[in-house]
């Protein structure tokens, strides 16, 4: 039940730091990371990856933590399956990173 409870939180903090990262990129272009996904005439579909580094950044705070704790196993174990489940959900459900962009 405890491990539960921390995936549980630890998946809340990852989404929180998902969509702060995906702010920061948009309020401060000089730190945002695109991919051109598609490119036509009149639009371009972009893909923002600033969310994903916010998120592995909190990761690794996370491992970080736990190898500080002496308790290593139980927060990667933990740590791990909030960051799958949190990449996953994001992805399969929102379009969190995807814009586009008319030119006319």
């Amino acid at each position: 039940m405890k491990h539960v409870i921390a995936v549980l939180w630890q998946t809340g903090l990852l989404i929180i730091a998902a969509f702060a990262g995906f702010i920061a990129g948009m309020l401060f272009p000089a730190i945002q990371i695109q991919h051109v996904m598609s490119q036509t005439m009149t639009h371009v579909r972009t893909y923002d990856f600033n969310w994903i580094l916010a998120v592995l950044l909190v990761y690794v705070v996370l491992i970080l933590i736990g190898a500080v704790t002496k308790q290593l196993r139980p927060m990667l174990i933990t740590a791990t399956v909030a960051l799958v489940i949190t990449i996953v959900g994001l992805v399969a459900f929102t379009q969190i990173g995807i814009k586009e962009v008319s030119i006319s």
